[in-house]
């Protein structure tokens, strides 16, 4: 009984420290370096494509990002690049913030194409299509929204310091909008509230 509750453990913090060395690999892939890999070369690859090339370890001299060797190895690449480059990294990070929340171009997006219908019509059906690019536009009517709200904008900045928070810490590292995604119900919540301020001055411009 004892060994089986030790070997649970031990899976347990297996799966932690490889969770760790993961998220230090967003550095990796948040640098310079990963952008001109990424967005500038050619042909341009999927993310997926990357990983398998680029942290395959019988093609990149033995480093495996999952490693605790590994991570170490491409965490100090990743600082090397962003200090060889400052400015392009800071450019980069505004990029990564938009990403956060309307998608990554080479994971979230077929083709590099952000908000290409014709190159998703090849894979999804109609409904996923308009599903698709509802949840992508979604902070655009959130922003919108604020705006809207922008006299009572205290009542809502405990809401927004958590999506501040949440962007700032992928915009240093790296963007999908899947890390977005569990922040979804906020905007929902601005995107009411605005709808709501609407329709309340909308009844009083008609009295």
């Amino acid at each position: 009984m004892a060994s089986d509750i030790s070997e649970a453990q031990q899976q347990r913090n297996d799966r932690i420290i490889v969770l760790a060395l993961a998220c230090l690999t967003l550095l990796w892939q948040g640098s310079p370096e990963f952008y001109h890999l990424a967005y500038e070369q050619l042909p341009k690859r999927h993310l997926v494509q990357i990983w398998q090339e680029e942290l395959n370890p019988d093609r990149n001299a033995g480093h495996n990002a999952f490693t605790i060797e590994g991570s170490r190895y491409f965490t100090k690449r990743a600082i090397a690049s962003i200090l060889r480059e400052p400015a392009f990294y800071l450019w980069y990070c505004l990029q990564k913030a938009v990403f956060f929340w309307l998608g990554n171009p080479i994971s979230d997006w077929l083709y590099h194409a952000m908000f290409n219908v014709e190159a998703m019509r090849l894979f999804f059906w109609p409904q996923r299509i308009v599903g698709i690019l509802g949840s992508r536009i979604l902070p655009v009517f959130a922003a919108l929204g604020m705006i809207v709200l922008r006299h009572r904008w205290r009542e809502f900045l405990p809401l927004l310091l958590v999506c501040g928070y949440f962007t700032l810490i992928h915009s240093l590292t790296y963007a999908e909008v899947r890390y977005s995604e569990p922040l979804h119900p906020i905007l929902a919540v601005v995107i009411a509230t605005a709808a709501g301020e609407l329709q309340r001055r909308l009844k009083l411009i008609s009295q």
